[in-house]
Formats: structure tokens, C-alpha cells, sequence
């Protein structure tokens, strides 16, 4: 009788293998989260124009925030997450760069089951340009005195003083193509004259405006304003003035380019 059913036995295991294997990509499915955590905004694997996305995140299985993590790339942003039973959505504190970003969420359900999932996104800052950034600090500062000097005396300090300060840093890029501009500008109003190299009203203490190009042989650096030119030590090595720069490197050549303002 073993005999009438031995022929049998290589279709039974064939069935145990395909049931277990089954059983086990339903698990597996559970456990990662695939029908209870869905990503509302953005959409999964898409790209967004925007510095900071708002992220929101759908969870239909019952969670408590006590039992919930989420992390930003490789930052935990948990705590400032906005949680509600269905979920939660968060703004990123920070601005963040272009490229791929990721979401991951482990959570622990009441009956002690926990679920994992991941999304994935591309950020691009402008749809001109995959980053575009500007840092901008403005300082503002009045001194006056209440009694003024004698009449007949030198005046040695100014009895009214406005000064301001601008510190602008910003920053463009696209693929290969990238460009900066820093500057300081100064602002000031005395009642008495004032000094060489300081002057009244609005001027630039320094700037520099950067261009560059970055391709597979060959890279291209344009600057103009406070430039600093390092060449060999047989020409030029850390001569900082204002004035032009330009240079080109290639695997084979190098050709450099500077004209700036010997007084400055």
C-alpha cells in the first residue's frame, strides 16, 4: 500500500513548500506594514518642488504616539510630529537638499504586534533649479547722547550714531552648474566725519560672486569681487584683493586668468 502511494510523495512536498512559502509572504506582508501604513503627502517615489514638504502619513490599525517612531533620513523627528488616530503629518524643521529623502516608521499595536515601513522621495528646491537657497542677517544699531559736549570744546565722539549690517549668503545649483553669492553690506550715519576705509551711507566691505561648472574632463571657475588668488610658489600664492578670477581645469591643461586692484 506504500508502494500505491510513494508516487504521490514528491507532489505532497511540492504543495507543503508552496502553502508554507505562501504563509510566510503573508506574514512578512503584515509585518512590514503594507495595508495599514500608507503615505498620504507627498506621493511615493515622486518629485516635489518644495524646501520643506508636508509630510502626512496614514495609519488604519490602532497606535499610540508612546509606541511610534519616525525618522527622517537619519534624523527622529517623533517629537514634533501631529498626531491623531488616524496618523500623523509633520513639517521638516530644517530645509532639505535635493536628492532622494526617506521615511521610516516602526510602530507597536496594543496586542504587542509590531509593523515597519519605508517611503521613499525626491526633493528638488525650484523647478528651475534642484537648489536654490539664501541666508540672510540683518543687524540694526542707534547710539545718542543725551547731553552733548560743551560749546567751544572738540567733539571727539559723535553725539548721534545709526549703524546697520546685511550679511547675505545664497546659492543656486543644477546638475553640473552651481552658483553663490556672498556679501556684506554696511550701513552708516554719524555726526561727525568719519575715516578712510570707512565711509557714510551704504557701501560693500567685501563680496564674491561665484560661478562654477563641474563636467566629466573639464572644470570651470569664474569669481568676481574679494577674490583670492594661489598659484605656485614661484608666481603668486595668497594674494587677496578685489578684482576678477578665472581658470579652467582639464586632465590635460590648466589656464588661469586674474585681474584685480593692487591698492585694495
Amino acid at each position: 500500500m506504500i508502494r500505491e502511494h510513494i508516487q504521490y510523495f514528491p507532489a505532497l512536498v511540492l504543495f507543503l513548500l508552496f502553502l508554507s512559502t505562501t504563509i510566510y509572504a503573508q506574514d512578512i506582508k503584515e509585518v512590514q506594514g503594507d495595508e495599514w501604513i500608507k503615505l498620504s503627502s507627498p506621493a511615493e517615489k515622486v518629485t516635489i518642488y518644495e524646501k520643506k514638504p508636508f509630510v502626512k502619513c496614514l495609519i488604519t490599525i490602532p497606535f499610540s504616539k508612546e509606541n511610534l517612531l519616525v525618522v527622517l533620513d537619519d534624523t527622529d523627528v517623533t517629537n514634533v510630529l501631529d498626531v491623531s488616530k488616524d496618523g500623523f503629518e509633520f513639517i521638516p524643521i530644517q530645509i532639505l537638499s535635493p536628492g532622494g529623502h526617506k521615511v521610516s516608521i516602526t510602530l507597536t499595536t496594543p496586542d504587542k504586534k509590531e509593523y515597519k515601513k519605508e517611503f521613499s522621495f525626491n526633493v528638488r528646491h525650484t523647478r528651475v533649479f534642484e537648489e536654490m537657497s539664501s541666508t540672510n542677517d540683518v543687524s540694526f544699531l542707534y547710539e545718542g547722547r543725551i547731553k552733548r559736549h560743551v560749546e567751544g570744546t572738540e567733539e571727539t565722539t559723535p553725539h548721534s550714531k545709526i549703524e546697520g549690517n546685511i550679511t547675505s549668503n545664497s546659492k543656486i545649483k543644477e546638475k553640473s552648474f552651481e552658483g553663490s553669492l556672498n556679501a556684506n553690506i554696511r550701513y552708516l550715519e554719524q555726526s561727525l566725519p568719519v575715516d578712510p576705509p570707512t565711509f557714510k551711507k551704504f557701501t560693500i566691505p567685501n563680496y564674491l560672486l561665484t560661478l562654477k561648472y563641474g563636467a566629466e574632463k573639464a572644470h570651470v571657475l569664474g569669481e568676481m569681487g574679494d577674490v583670492q588668488v594661489n598659484e605656485t610658489s614661484n608666481t603668486v600664492i595668497g594674494l587677496s584683493r578685489r578684482g576678477v578670477r578665472f581658470n579652467v581645469d582639464s586632465a590635460n591643461y590648466r589656464f588661469t586668468y586674474f585681474d584685480v586692484n593692487a591698492l585694495t
